[in-house]
């Protein structure tokens, strides 16, 4: 190729680079274009920033500019650019395929079986009584993954659980039992652990401040019998991972707010609405939609209290605890029609002309046993 003139009147000749975007099929006077744009401005990058720099940047904007040139050879480049884009996706898919084909060519026949989604045999526990499908990952001997498209399954031994030749199981009572899998000569068997799931049940709220530690979800899991079910693989799923997220099966507050989680085993499924607090020095200036945590640590006799804003709406309040098996301070309220809330320690309030909290160690509790915990108070958005 000859040497192009630049727009600066200098005849440079045409870089590896060029020579793939001009061979592109855009029209030869839009090529010319932005060619000579990115060839003009490396010029002056190269004089402030040294050569080096300059090249990083030309090489990075031209790779940018690719989908440019390939629109506008479609859309006027002709028949003869069109056929250029057309080479050139044939041979990425012919490179693909011939990748494709080695890496299939290279697999060996079915050496191994594992039941399940581990790397081991492990027991296979189902919590449901609808019928569910057993998955089976199929290797060779040099541990290639392979399709598992002609794994046949049956029963072996144990509870009588129903087996279909495709591995669909069905538990409908408690029980274990052993299925085998093969794929020709090759065979694996698992334990199946049938433990029917019909009942979830999960505290009504959860309250979570931000910047504390993650917490477990606190479930119970009932069988056709009414009794626990100890042995469960079951999931959780929460609402709006913006305000919690999961760290396996404990949630965390990320933002103050209120949320869903749901906790899913078996055929039981239940829903926990979680609020989420950011920690405060005061409630005194809440406002609505707001979720305030107060810090509170008061020894026997001693009492804190802070005045709330008027409010049409509600007012959520009630004392966490620092650990479950720790005692808290009380709280009081006065000057609003309150009701217990979903637990001890949780009221729901109507306080239109405002009212006082009151958070306090009773004497009893003797001055040297300080308590702690945190005064959560939340105010609904809307009147």
């Amino acid at each position: 190729m000859l040497p192009r003139a630049r727009r600066d009147g200098s005849n440079v000749p045409s870089s590896c680079t060029e020579r793939i975007l001009e061979n592109l099929g855009a029209h030869s006077t839009f090529a010319e274009s932005v060619l000579g744009d990115l060839a003009e401005q490396r010029a002056q990058l190269a004089t402030v920033h040294g050569a080096a720099a300059a090249q990083w940047w030309y090489v990075r904007e031209a790779l940018r500019s690719v989908p440019h040139l390939l629109w506008n050879a479609v859309l006027h480049g002709g028949l003869h650019g069109r056929a250029r884009i057309a080479a050139m996706l044939s041979s990425v898919v012919l490179v693909a395929a011939v990748a494709l084909t080695t890496v299939v060519v290279s697999n060996g026949p079915p050496a191994r079986l594992v039941i399940g989604s581990a790397d081991t045999n492990a027991a296979l526990i189902v919590n449901s009584r609808r019928p569910m499908q057993v998955s089976t990952m199929v290797f060779d001997a040099a541990g290639h993954a392979l399709a598992s498209s002609g794994v046949r399954y049956q029963w072996a031994s144990g509870a009588p659980v129903e087996v279909t030749p495709v591995g669909i199981v069905t538990c409908t009572q408690p029980g274990d039992a052993s299925i085998r899998a093969s794929l020709g000569a090759v065979a694996t068997t698992a334990l199946l652990r049938c433990r029917p799931v019909r009942d979830v049940r999960t505290p009504n709220v959860l309250n979570l401040v931000v910047g504390g530690p993650a917490q477990d979800v606190p479930f119970e899991a009932l069988g056709p019998d009414s009794r626990p079910v100890m042995l469960l693989a079951g999931a959780l799923s929460v609402g709006d991972s913006t305000i919690v997220t999961l760290e396996g099966q404990r949630i965390r507050a990320r933002a103050p707010g209120m949320t869903w989680v749901t906790t899913h085993i078996g055929d039981g499924k239940s829903e926990t609405r979680v609020y989420t607090y950011e920690r405060a020095s005061s409630p005194e200036a809440i406002r609505p939609g707001q979720n305030l945590a107060v810090p509170v640590r008061l020894a026997g006799g001693e009492m804190h209290q802070w005045r709330l804003p008027a409010a049409s709406g509600r007012y959520f309040i009630t004392v966490l605890p620092d650990r479950t098996d720790h005692a808290m301070p009380h709280v009081a309220i006065m000057g609003a029609n309150c009701e217990r809330w979903y637990d001890a320690h949780g009221f729901l309030c109507a306080a239109p002309l405002g009212a006082t909290l009151f958070v306090y160690v009773p004497r009893s509790a003797g001055p040297a046993l300080p308590l702690s915990g945190t005064l959560a108070v939340w105010r609904e958005l809307w009147p």
